[in-house]
């Protein structure tokens, strides 16, 4: 039962790396995932503040015309309402930039962004490998990976619980001593050669009797033979295999998606 116990703790060690494993690339998942959203989000905002910037020559060029009387004033009120839209662009792009940069300061542990700006390139992605490829590679997906991990702490888990139907022996081994109380004793007969009486007396001092005991128990199953705990370890083992192919489906559609 130790060696099945130490087994246990085993798995359940491993299994541990791997989600910490999963918790760490997550953690990096989502940090570059915000990162690219601030970058984005800077983006946006110069290409907004570039459109409102045309914008404002083109309503100051209608205008000008207007004013000479080329074209027509509503032409002019169409040229404010275009500049009154990219300006409102502006403003929104820039909410949505602060929201980001928030979002990335939280990746850090803090409530706002202590950083003007972020660097980097959008416009050189990298080209992604081919389905089949990613497919091929989800195999060692940490999550994928984790649950193999957990079925085989499962499976020990089933073990123990089998192994514990059969009950402990107990041994001990001690030493007893136990004082005596002084006894006397007294006989009283006829003597076998004539009708005489006779007497005898006898006794001893308080003493101590001294001895070693060896005792061997062993209960007896009778009622429990930890039936519960096996009949849970078995279903929780055939779970654990029905969840690793729920997470594989799930890799597999991601993946497709």
């Amino acid at each position: 039962k130790r060696k099945k116990a130490v087994e246990v703790a085993n798995r359940e060690r491993a299994a541990a790396e791997w989600d910490y494993e999963i918790g760490r690339i997550n953690v990096l998942r989502d940090v570059a995932r915000a990162y690219v959203m601030v970058l984005a989000a800077q983006d946006r905002v110069s290409e907004r503040r570039q459109i409102l910037t045309l914008a404002e020559e083109v309503e100051a060029t209608i205008g000008a015309r207007a004013d000479a009387g080329k074209v027509s004033p509503i032409e002019r009120k169409r040229a404010s309402v275009q500049t009154t839209a990219a300006s409102i662009n502006v403003e929104r792009a820039l909410r949505q930039l602060e929201q980001a940069r928030v979002s990335l300061a939280a990746t850090r542990a803090s409530s706002e962004a202590t950083y003007e700006s972020v660097s980097g390139e959008l416009h050189n992605a990298l080209a992604l490998p081919s389905v089949h490829e990613l497919q091929g590679r989800s195999v060692t997906n940490p999550d994928l990976q984790l649950w193999q991990y957990e079925i085989a702490r499962r499976d020990a888990v089933l073990q123990l619980a089998r192994a514990r139907r059969i009950p402990d022996l107990t041994a001990s081994l001690g030493f007893v001593t136990q004082g005596l109380d002084s006894r006397n004793s007294r006989g009283i007969g006829l003597a076998p050669d004539g009708p005489f009486y006779s007497r005898s007396r006898s006794g001893f001092d308080a003493s101590r009797d001294n001895r070693i005991e060896f005792e061997i128990s062993i209960p007896l199953p009778l009622f429990n033979r930890n039936q519960g705990n096996v009949r849970e370890a078995e279903h929780l083992l055939s779970k654990a295999a029905d969840e690793r192919f729920v997470t594989q489906s799930a890799i597999r559609t991601a993946i497709a998606d």
